[in-house]
C-alpha cells in the first residue's frame, strides 16, 4: 500500500484513520524532543501521500517541502487565499487537481459589495 501521513489535529481524524495521523504516530514521545521532531520530518518526507487542510499545508513539519502534485478537495469551498497555501508548496513542474461536487456543498462566494 501507499505510505500516507495526515498532518493535522488527531481529534479531527476518523477513528479508522488515526494510524495515519502524524501526531498519533509520535504520541508516546516528548513533543519538544529533537527525536520527536526528527521522526515527524522523516515520516512526512518518506510518505507518498501527505494529507492536510489548506491552512495545514503550512505546518512546521512541511514548511520547507515541495510536492509534485497537489489535490484540492472541496475546491469550490476554498477561498483563493486559502488555496495559495498549498499551491506555494507545488514544484515548478508540478500539477494541481481541483476536486469538488457542486451538488454536495455550494461554492464559497465572497463579495465585498
Amino acid at each position: 500500500g501507499l505510505k500516507v501521513v495526515r498532518v493535522g489535529r488527531p481529534e479531527a481524524t476518523r477513528p479508522d484513520l488515526e494510524q495515519y495521523n502524524l501526531l498519533d504516530m509520535v504520541k508516546d514521545l516528548d513533543p519538544k524532543s529533537a527525536i520527536g521532531a526528527q521522526i515527524k520530518r522523516r515520516a512526512v518526507s518518506e510518505a507518498q501521500v501527505v494529507c492536510t487542510t489548506c491552512s495545514g499545508a503550512d505546518h512546521p513539519v512541511v514548511q520547507h517541502m515541495q510536492f509534485g502534485c497537489v489535490l484540492l478537495d472541496e475546491a469550490g469551498q476554498a477561498t483563493e487565499l486559502a488555496v495559495l497555501v498549498p499551491l506555494m508548496k507545488l514544484k515548478p513542474e508540478g500539477s494541481v487537481t481541483l476536486v469538488g461536487d457542486h451538488r454536495q456543498l455550494p461554492p464559497t462566494v465572497s463579495n465585498v459589495e
